[in-house]
């Protein structure tokens, strides 16, 4: 018997189940009737036998008659209790051929779940790292921003403060010393007795001290501005034309006006300062005028501040004087 032929012998008895209960039980009551019946017909009905032969007569009669019938019911029994178990397994097989696809399935699904999971985190961190990157570039321009706008207010304030020295200077050198007589017109020799320790005109000196602080208040500025404000101040030479009019301006001073001239603080104090800015030789690479220029003007600044050209300066005063008198 194949398996299409059993699985319609099973699909038969379970949707005929009663009947053939019922059927079954009527075949095992018939024989046994009929059994009963053909003995009696043959014998005597419901008559006890006689003796023991014929007891046993009786008992192979049935039993020839009844043992076939049930062998042969037990064992449609059994080939259906086969078939059941039969048909239980495969259904067992397949319902764990099924299970282990779904979990199959399921497996793949995480697999696919996880591996997308880890492609969203790749992606989340790569753009991660982009916006801490942005971030950062941002910040690092909104720090470089902030840097120049303070290099800028920084200059800007240095500029102002030139400003303020040179009108300083320029409402000093505009004062009248006497009568309709400013500052600015007198001449070497004149300015340097009117500072000398003997002359007692203290507005002369007191204009004088002025207009050499805010001198040296400009090269101190000045300095500041090249050594420490931007690549666009350095690359323009902003600072150094600064620079360049500042030792034209002091060499006029002293060398043609008589400022810085004698044992003042001053002169020491601007000579400290001259010195100090040759300390920034490596700022003027590209500006190599600078540093002869500076040392000429410590060299003309130290000459005339000699004995021997106060002498000279003395001298000329004297002999100005005389030619009044």
């Amino acid at each position: 018997m194949n398996e299409k032929t059993e699985n319609q012998l099973l699909k038969f008895i379970e949707n005929n189940s009663k009947v053939a209960i019922a059927l079954t039980l009527l075949i095992v009551f018939g024989a046994t009737f009929l059994a009963f019946y053909t003995y009696n017909s043959t014998f005597s009905w419901f008559k006890p036998p006689a003796n023991r032969g014929e007891w046993g007569a009786m008992g192979d009669f049935f039993g020839g008659v009844l043992n076939p019938l049930l062998t042969f019911f037990t064992m449609v029994l059994l080939i259906y209790s086969l078939a059941l178990q039969q048909r239980e397994l495969a259904n067992s097989a397949k319902s764990a051929s099924e299970t282990a696809k779904n979990n199959l399935e399921q497996e793949k699904i995480a697999k696919e779940s996880f591996e997308l999971q880890v492609d969203e985190s790749k992606q989340q961190r790569v753009l991660t790292e982009k916006l801490i990157a942005a971030n950062e570039k941002q910040a690092s321009a909104t720090e470089e921003q902030i840097r120049l706008m303070q290099q800028s207010a920084h200059e800007e304030h240095i500029f102002k403060r030139i400003e303020q020295s040179e009108k300083v200077i320029e409402r000093c050198l505009d004062s009248k010393i006497y009568g309709d007589k400013c500052l600015i017109g007198f001449s070497k020799a004149e300015l340097f007795h009117n500072l000398s320790e003997g002359s007692l005109d203290e507005k002369i000196k007191y204009l004088s001290s002025r207009i050499e602080t805010q001198l040296i208040i400009k090269v101190n500025l000045i300095t500041n501005l090249i050594t420490n404000s931007s690549e666009k101040i350095k690359n323009h030479h902003i600072g150094y034309s600064y620079l360049n009019s500042m030792f034209d301006e002091i060499t006029d001073f002293h060398h043609d006006k008589g400022y810085f001239i004698g044992e003042s603080t001053k002169v020491k104090e601007l000579l400290s300062t001259l010195e100090f800015l040759k300390t920034y030789q490596d700022k003027f690479n590209f500006q190599q005028g600078v540093i002869p220029e500076l040392k000429e003007l410590i060299k003309l600044i130290n000459s005339n501040n000699t004995a021997e050209e106060m002498n000279n300066l003395t001298t000329k005063y004297t002999s100005v004087m005389d030619l009044n008198f």
